[in-house]
């Protein structure tokens, strides 16, 4: 009885809350605007309970024409919305049914409103749903993730979400049940590594000469970008589609191609997701004293080809090491003389390594 008036009053209260921010949202707001949505509270709600699962209710309207038609036929939608919606290419259902994507509603009737994020009990169902990452009774355009309680830097739980990052880590950090194949990503960004990409702030190199303008190392002029989000690299291999990390034909719900392999070719393509803030020529010309144009394109000499730029480099962040070096060990080994495998930086785009690579003994080797 005691839980049962508790879950009352904590949904009451949201409710509460919900109204009171809803005085603030600006008109023709989606979800609050009878103008899109004529049926408005009732396209979504019948009585107090969902009409159907979460993901069900969202694809009602983010999705394809011929959902879309029902929506309006059943009057849940105005004209209007068919035209909006167009602008802002949000059909999720498609980017939702591509080969890798964010399980929306695989796993049905497991979400909990009041649920812990972090999970804090490894024998809890890992899911997610829209709700996971979208308030819609909250939520608006200049404040996308309000009202949903995000984990912060330092693993700081039950703080309101307000950057991306915050989000994310809800399920891809400090999580009990966090799948084996999968690393906790805020100890990754984390501030006190060695290094890492700007996602939780600037990165600690000042110099990073391959870097495309708008992106910098530290931001200086309007327009330039030293901080970027998980959705700059993770995100819709189709641009002209609804944006976000729904869906993706790359692994990892990549926006662009990154080839992981071993022993391959050298093309734009292959790594055409570091290329999109990473000069290719700037790279591949070795303006710092690295041999990336050795290790990426391979030694004619040797009749040995690249490597990926996964074999030196993790794209979060380093605990150990500057520039991002952690090594794949399924390609780099151990010093088979001294048991070393290390990389000591030197200064001035300089180091060393003292390590096995493609049967080369780095005892250590120089850069």
């Amino acid at each position: 009885m005691r839980y049962t008036l508790i879950v009352a009053i904590t949904f009451i209260a949201s409710f509460v809350t919900s109204a009171v921010d809803a005085r603030y949202l600006k008109y023709k707001d989606i979800h609050s605007s009878s103008d899109f949505i004529r049926s408005s509270c009732r396209a979504c709600h019948a009585g107090s309970r969902m009409n159907r699962s979460i993901t069900e209710t969202c694809l009602q309207c983010h999705s394809n024409d011929m959902k879309l038609e029902k929506a309006e036929k059943k009057k849940l939608l105005s004209s209007d919305y068919r035209i909006l919606r167009d602008i802002l290419s949000a059909d999720i259902s498609e980017a939702l049914g591509k080969t890798y994507n964010h399980p929306v509603g695989e796993a049905r009737g497991v979400h909990n409103p009041f649920e812990t994020m972090p999970e804090d009990d490894s024998r809890t169902p890992r899911h997610v749903e829209c709700t996971d990452c979208h308030n819609a009774h909250l939520m608006k355009k200049e404040r996308p993730y309000a009202g949903i309680i995000g984990v912060g830097k330092g693993g700081m739980t039950g703080v309101q979400a307000v950057k991306e990052y915050e989000v994310c880590f809800r399920c891809h950090s400090d999580s009990m049940n966090l799948p084996v194949s999968q690393t906790n990503k805020r100890e990754e960004f984390d501030e006190d590594n060695a290094s890492f990409h700007p996602v939780v702030t600037e990165g600690k190199s000042t110099l990073v000469p391959s870097l495309i303008r708008p992106y910098r190392e530290r931001a200086i002029d309007d327009g330039d970008i030293s901080i970027i989000k998980c959705s700059n690299c993770h995100n819709n291999d189709d641009k002209n589609r609804a944006q976000g990390p729904h869906g993706s034909k790359y692994q990892f719900i990549l926006s662009d191609n990154y080839s992981l392999q071993d022993d391959v070719d050298e093309r734009p393509y292959r790594y055409e997701l570091c290329y999109r803030c990473h000069k290719r020529s700037s790279i591949l010309s070795d303006v710092t004293n690295f041999t990336h144009s050795l290790h990426i394109k391979g030694d004619i000499l040797t009749n040995r080809r690249g490597t990926s730029c996964y074999t030196c480099h993790d794209a979060h962040g380093s605990k150990e090491y500057t520039h991002l070096i952690k090594f794949n060990e399924d390609v780099v080994f151990r010093n088979p003389s001294t048991g070393e495998f290390s990389f000591t930086d030197k200064g001035d785009f300089t180091g060393e390594c003292s390590l096995m690579c493609h049967g080369s003994v780095h005892n250590p080797k120089s850069y």
